[in-house]
C-alpha cells in the first residue's frame, strides 16, 4: 500500500510548515506524521491510496471495522475485492481517527435521505469534519474538510466501456458538443474526466440519483486548468461550488467538488502513483 496526501485550498499563497510537504509517500497510515492532520477551514485534504496486493493491509486495518462494514466486505466473491473493501473502510476510519484524535473504531456514521454519509459522533460535531470517499480498481481517494460539503470521484479508464451510449444518456448537449470536438484519441479520456467531475458534484450536493446528470454542465477537456460549472437555471448554485481535477496516476482520473469558490491545488497534484 502507498499513501500520499495533497491539499486543495482557497489560500494557495499561504505559508505552510515544512511538515506539509506533499512529495512524501508512506507505506502505512501509522507512518504519517501528526502534522499532516492539521486542517484549516480553507483547505481540503485529499489522500490517495494505491492498493494492489492488499491482504496484509486488510488484516491490519480490518479490526477497526464495525459489523455492517465487515458484512459488506464479506459479500464480495473475489478475495481481492474483499480486501480492497476492508482497506477502503479501514483507511477512512484510521484517517478520521487521526483528525478526530480518537480510536479508528470510534467514529459512527449517519446518512442523508439520498445515502450521503456523515459523521454522527459528538467529537465530530465539535470539529465539524466532512469527508467523502471513492475507489476504483486499485485506487482509493479520500477527501476531508471542515464545515464544507465535498464530494470526490475516481475512475479507472476502462477500455471496454461504451462511452457514446452513456454520454447520450447522461451528458448535457453542451458536454456532448465539447466531447465530440476533441481529437478522437482524446475523447475517451475526455469522457471519463467529464463523468468524474459530474459524479464528484452529485456526491458533494448529496442528492444522489434525484439529480439529473444532464441538468448541469462541466468542462470536458482533460487538460482544463479550471473546471467550469453551469447548473441549469441556477446561477447561484453554480457559483457555490468549485470543481478541481486531480491526478490519480496512470490509467485513472479523479475530481473533487467542494463548497466555496476559488479552490485550487496548493501545489501541482502531479505525483499520482504509476
Amino acid at each position: 500500500m502507498k499513501i500520499r496526501r495533497s491539499i486543495v485550498t482557497r489560500a494557495p499563497n499561504k505559508p505552510r510548515p515544512a511538515v506539509h510537504d506533499q512529495g512524501d509517500v508512506f507505506s502505512s497510515l501509522g507512518d504519517v506524521p501528526s502534522g499532516l492532520f492539521e486542517l484549516p477551514g480553507d483547505d481540503v485534504h485529499v489522500w490517495q491510496v494505491a492498493v494492489e496486493d492488499c491482504r496484509e493491509e486488510a488484516d491490519g486495518l480490518g479490526g477497526a471495522l464495525d459489523e455492517s462494514e465487515r458484512a459488506r466486505a464479506a459479500r464480495f466473491h473475489s478475495v481481492g475485492d474483499r480486501c480492497r473493501s476492508v482497506v477502503t473502510r479501514g483507511a477512512l476510519r484510521h484517517l478520521l481517527g487521526r483528525y478526530l484524535h480518537c480510536a479508528p473504531s470510534e467514529p459512527r456514521f449517519c446518512f442523508n435521505p439520498f445515502g450521503k454519509p456523515a459523521l454522527a459522533t459528538p467529537r465530530a460535531e465539535e470539529m465539524d469534519i466532512r469527508f467523502n470517499v471513492s475507489h476504483s480498481r486499485e485506487r482509493v481517494i479520500l477527501a476531508f474538510s471542515r464545515q464544507r460539503e465535498l464530494g470526490v470521484d475516481v475512475e479507472w479508464l476502462r477500455p471496454e466501456l461504451r462511452i457514446e451510449e452513456i454520454g447520450r444518456d447522461f451528458f448535457s448537449k453542451g458536454e456532448l458538443r465539447e466531447l465530440h470536438a476533441l481529437p478522437s484519441g482524446v475523447q475517451r479520456a475526455g469522457f471519463f474526466h467529464c463523468w468524474c467531475r459530474k459524479e464528484a458534484l452529485v456526491k458533494a450536493m448529496g442528492r444522489g440519483l434525484s439529480m439529473a446528470l444532464d441538468g448541469f454542465q462541466v468542462s470536458v477537456r482533460p487538460d482544463a486548468s479550471a473546471v467550469t460549472l453551469r447548473i441549469e437555471n441556477d446561477d447561484d448554485e453554480s457559483r457555490r461550488w468549485s470543481i478541481v481535477a486531480l491526478n490519480a496516476g496512470v490509467d485513472y482520473v479523479a475530481a473533487l467538488a467542494v463548497e466555496g469558490e476559488g479552490f485550487v491545488p496548493a501545489s501541482e497534484f502531479a505525483q499520482g502513483f504509476s
